[in-house]
């Protein structure tokens, strides 16, 4: 009786550990909704795969009907200001962060505004 009583309570704690180590780890991510100056597929190829480099970022999907980007990262490793640079140092607008004009002036004119 007394063995079964303590493989209840080391089940018991184990199931609460792992709860909160999966509580600690869903705490850790965050995903946000950044809006972007993107045109087209190609313009979703380029900012994904780039924001994909960054430190942290787990997945980042653009949806060009919409001009916006929703990235998961790891609040540890970024946060919002430095995804906005990132998207601004890759040519495009994040949010009211302006695009960088050397990296703008580079992209297909297809990316650039109007260029559809």
């Amino acid at each position: 009786m007394k063995a079964k009583t303590i493989g209840f309570l080391l089940t018991a704690m184990l199931m609460l550990a792992g709860n909160s180590l999966f509580a600690q780890k869903e705490k850790s991510t965050a995903t946000t909704v950044i809006k972007i100056s993107s045109q087209c597929d190609m313009c979703k190829k380029r900012i994904e795969t780039g924001l994909l480099y960054m430190p942290g970022v787990k997945n980042a999907t653009v949806t060009v009907a919409t001009s916006t980007i929703e990235v998961k990262y790891k609040k540890s490793k970024t946060n919002l200001k430095e995804l906005e640079k990132a998207i601004a140092a890759i040519g495009y607008d994040a949010n009211d962060l302006p695009a960088d004009t050397e990296a703008y002036n580079k992209l297909p004119k297809c990316c650039q505004k109007g260029g559809h």
